[in-house]
């Protein structure tokens, strides 16, 4: 088991990778990786397991999909429970790592690990379950529909699939929420860990596996690092023979490379690159107080999680006209929304864990255009 705690930036930790309930630990030929930030790892090579990683055969699914889903909805919560970073050693060195190895600061990543068994909460569970697909259609066929001669004659169910998951590192509830969505849709399920986050998927299905190896859902899934990019292994598990979907997290490179992949069987889930916006009525403009409540509105949704969320807002729409006076206003409501972002408590967001100075160079460049631009505060 791979629980070796590592003081910042002094050690490389060992990252196992895991199959399907089995733990393959780092071995003389593992290989070395760094974090996107800081932290370095390795991990087994992935070339040597890549035929292992994916399920092969898609009959093999079989068990899983005779599990019924009360069964499935138990064991998830039951695993959350386990989940505690205080109680846990896997979650701990996680968070640790991720910590380390990402952009979230510890004052905003704490509350991220203190939550996760919640994500595992049976009622949650149970209503994603209702709400988006229904215990019959995954428990058996049922009944579509119609009227008349038609009423009852046809039914349809929802099948698992062989999935391969790509997840971001940004904020590490993803691999949370991706465990949680595969085990309810009954699907098979590879996680290509990111490198800003290469512990957290990991210490969920290592948890698992303690907890029943030889459950459907451990079965199930299966945690792997390697650096995106590397075709020999890539062309080795992106095969309509052996995965139905490929869902992927990511920026604009990212995505264009894995569209080399897709070809006839394989279906593309893209969470595309971040285009949250936030658009902001004129009334904010007519009082101090609109101002500031506005203000505090922008600054929690577009500064939450130190703005890493897929939810931040990236750009900010205000609606008013062009007349000096409505000028001055949209002004004064950037200087409330940037006095807004100073009081957000640290939890919700907090300054930076390193300068970024290319972000400063383009702001001093806007600010010379100060008939066009008006710039309020820094990249730090």
């Amino acid at each position: 088991m791979a629980t070796a705690t590592t003081s910042r930036g002094t050690s490389t930790i060992d990252i196992p990778m895991l199959i399907r309930g089995r733990v393959i630990e780092p071995d003389d030929d593992a290989v070395e990786f760094g974090g996107r930030v800081g932290a370095r790892f390795r991990t087994p090579d992935a070339g040597r397991y890549a035929s292992q990683l994916v399920l092969a055969d898609a009959s093999d699914l079989r068990d899983l999909a005779a599990t019924p889903i009360d069964e499935i909805i138990d064991f998830l919560a039951e695993l959350g429970r386990r989940l505690d970073h205080a109680k846990n050693p896997l979650m701990r060195t996680a968070f640790e790592l991720a910590l380390e190895a990402g952009e979230l600061t510890e004052s905003v990543l704490r509350p991220v690990y203190d939550t996760f068994p919640s994500w595992f909460d049976r009622d949650l569970l149970q209503h994603a379950v209702e709400s988006g697909i229904g215990k019959a259609h995954l428990d058996g066929w049922a009944p579509l529909g119609g009227s008349g001669r038609h009423a009852g004659s046809a039914r349809i169910r929802a099948v698992g699939t062989r999935n391969m998951h790509i997840i971001a590192g940004n904020v590490p509830v993803v691999a949370g929420v991706t465990v949680i969505r595969t085990a309810l849709t009954k699907g098979d399920c590879l996680i290509k860990v990111p490198s800003n986050d290469p512990f957290t998927a990991m210490a969920i299905v290592r948890t698992m596996i303690d907890l029943d190896p030889d459950h459907p859902v451990t079965r199930h899934c299966a945690v792997a690092y390697w650096k995106g990019g590397d075709q020999a292994i890539e062309r080795e598990i992106y095969r309509p023979s052996r995965i139905e979907r490929l869902t992927a997290w990511g920026g604009m490179s990212s995505m264009k490379h894995i569209q080399q992949y897709l070809v006839p069987g394989i279906e593309l889930i893209g969470m595309n690159p971040k285009i949250s916006i936030a658009v902001v009525g004129r009334e904010a403009l007519d009082s101090p107080e609109g101002m500031r409540e506005a203000a505090v509105g922008v600054a929690l949704m577009a500064g939450r999680l130190n703005q890493t969320a897929c939810s931040s807002a990236r750009v900010v729409y205000v609606e008013c006209s062009t007349d000096e006076d409505d000028l001055e206003r949209l002004e004064r409501l950037g200087q409330e929304i940037h006095a807004a972002f100073l009081r957000l408590p640290s939890f919700e967001s907090s300054a930076p864990k390193v300068p970024a100075p290319a972000l400063d160079d383009e702001l001093d460049a806007v600010a010379l255009d100060d008939g066009f631009y008006r710039v309020i505060g820094d990249a730090n």
